[in-house]
């Protein structure tokens, strides 16, 4: 009796840490870079301030994100979707001066149309 027990647990033990192997999510290192400065949020989280000089890396799960990057010199956003992958390079570069120049080109057809 005391050895079908002793097998039991160690059936019981072994099924428990195969589990909780399965079940670890393994963070992955995202690399934001940018044109601009700007503040950087995840669903709304922010994450920090990324530099023209200096990226910022942050640690994701795999999976499918959306950020959001807020100009520090102008009221300029982007908001984009991207995905963390489980293997690979996970670099996300933040292009705000193609923004600017887009919302400047915006402004200039509303004038011409007044």
């Amino acid at each position: 009796m005391k050895r079908g027990l002793l097998i039991l647990f160690i059936v019981i033990s072994t099924i428990d840490q195969s589990w909780a192997q399965a079940n670890t999510v393994i963070k992955r290192n995202v690399l934001f870079a940018t044109n601009e400065d700007c503040d950087l949020s995840i669903y709304g989280e922010y994450n920090g301030t990324i530099n023209k000089t200096a990226h910022l890396q942050i640690q994701l799960a795999p999976g499918n994100y959306t950020f959001k990057a807020s100009s520090k010199t102008s009221v300029d956003e982007l908001e984009e979707r991207f995905t963390v992958k489980d293997t690979g390079l996970n670099e996300i570069f933040i292009d705000l001066l193609y923004i600017s120049d887009q919302n400047k080109q915006t402004e200039v057809q509303k004038k011409k149309i007044e």
